[in-house]
């Protein structure tokens, strides 16, 4: 019996190496993808996760893949580690039986804000690709340092800009109604 528990730690321990929470939910019933090895307490967005679960997924590298880099690694005689860009390569069929799998949403233009959310740029007019920096096949531990862009600083930014602008047109328009008005006074003394 004791080599049996023994076993079970191990196995529970490496089951829960890349999860921050420790727990074996994902184990038994194969309904939850396997922890991402290499992100250890910290937080990534479960939208960057499942994104890069399917990305990952060969059974539809047909629908979302990675984009192989190979043309660039050859260029500077590098071996190729893993691509640093994915695309979409059929977008009815993602819209229809990948999207679900992400969100509660099906609509294709949230999709592509939530990407924009967290830092991802089109690299290709051509196809739809994106990449975000660190969004990196074979590089998990990289996950953690996509954040989703704060969107209250931009709109106090914003705001203030526009105050600014708004204050600046205001005082410029009392400038010239002052001047006229100074015109006129000179012109009837």
């Amino acid at each position: 019996m004791a080599d049996i528990e023994v076993e079970e730690i191990v196995v529970v321990s490496d089951v829960s190496e890349g999860s921050s929470s420790g727990d074996d939910s994902g184990v038994g019933g194969g309904l939850l993808p396997e922890p991402i090895k290499g992100v250890r307490n910290c937080r990534v967005p479960p939208f960057v996760t499942k994104l890069y679960d399917l990305v990952g997924n060969k059974a539809i590298d047909s629908t979302i893949s990675w984009v192989s880099n190979h043309n660039v690694a050859q260029m500077e005689n590098q071996v190729s580690v893993g691509a640093s860009s994915f695309a979409i390569w059929n977008e009815v069929d993602f819209v229809k039986n990948v999207l679900p799998l992400m969100s509660k949403s099906n609509n294709f233009d949230s999709f592509i804000t939530q990407l924009n959310n967290y830092g991802f740029k089109k690299v290709s007019w051509d196809r739809r690709e994106y990449a975000n920096e660190w969004f990196q096949e074979g590089k998990p531990h990289l996950l953690k340092y996509i954040k989703r862009r704060n969107k209250q600083i931009i709109s106090d930014n914003e705001k203030v800009t526009y105050e600014i602008k708004k204050l600046q047109s205001e005082s410029s328009e009392v400038d010239n109604e002052l001047h006229a008005f100074k015109a006129h006074v000179d012109n009837t003394i």
